[in-house]
Order: C-alpha cells, then structure tokens, then sequence
C-alpha cells in the first residue's frame, strides 16, 4: 500500500500546476492588454484548472471509498470555494461565448481560480502535517480515532 504523503504531495504538485498556470494567465492578461490570445489563454486555464479540479473531485468518489473532498477544517471555506470557483467558471465561459473580447469575466475567474488553488495548498498542508503528527493515518489519511 502506498503511503498517504507521497500521494497528498503529488495531488499538492497539481494544485500548484493550476496555480503558477492561472499566475501566467494572468501575466499575460496584465502584459497583452489589447491581444486576443491573452484573454483565449486566460479563459482556457479557467476552464482546464476548473474542469480538471471538479473531474478529479469526481474520480475521488469514484474510485474512493469513503471518499471525503473536504477533509479539513473549515469545512464550509472548502465548498464555497467550489461552488464560487464553478460560478467563475460557467460567468467566464458564458461572457467569452457572448463577447470573446471582453477581460473582465477573464480576469475575475482566473483570481478565483488561484483563490481557490491557495485554500486546496492549504488542505494539502493540514493533510500532510496531520500524518506527521499521528492525527491521520499514515496509508489512508483518514483521521485516527482518539
């Protein structure tokens, strides 16, 4: 069996791939104002990190038992952030199929994007460093009983 870190860590490297992606999203958005490839580039990261990070949520039930997307403390921070990252989702998608040249809805979904990313290292953090501390299991990663 394969222990818990390693896996907490890759899915950790993920998130920080969404994260410096959604960073150059943005860059290029601040760097190419007037250039249309800027605003494709942003609109698809939204869509690649967003899409990507609700499949693997998905997979997680699927392949998982017992699965639990929020695993930590504040629960609620978690799945606002979800449901906030899919509403940024489906505002940048909807305004880019009515004006594909307007920034705005880019700009904001790509700051959610990496808002979220952000609370998603802080998980892998607490995940990683509740194993450490004996309060997760060392394979599983599901919290020990006291």
């Amino acid at each position: 069996m394969v222990p818990f870190v390693p896996q907490a860590l890759a899915v950790g490297a993920v998130y920080g791939a969404y994260f410096a992606t959604s960073v150059a999203a943005l860059a290029t958005l601040v760097t190419a104002p007037s250039a249309q490839w800027s605003v494709d580039f942003a609109v698809y990261t939204v869509f690649t990190t967003s899409g990507l990070h609700f499949l693997l949520t998905a997979l997680g039930y699927l392949l998982t038992k017992g699965y639990k997307p929020h695993p930590v403390e504040p629960r609620w921070a978690f799945l606002f952030a979800d449901y906030v990252q899919a509403g940024a989702l489906g505002a940048t998608l909807g305004c880019y199929t009515i004006e594909p040249s307007n920034r705005v809805a880019p700009v904001v979904g790509t700051v959610v994007t990496m808002s979220a990313q952000l609370l998603c290292f802080y998980k892998t953090y607490r995940l990683v460093t509740d194993v450490w501390s004996g309060r997760r299991d060392r394979y599983t990663g599901r919290p020990n009983s006291v």
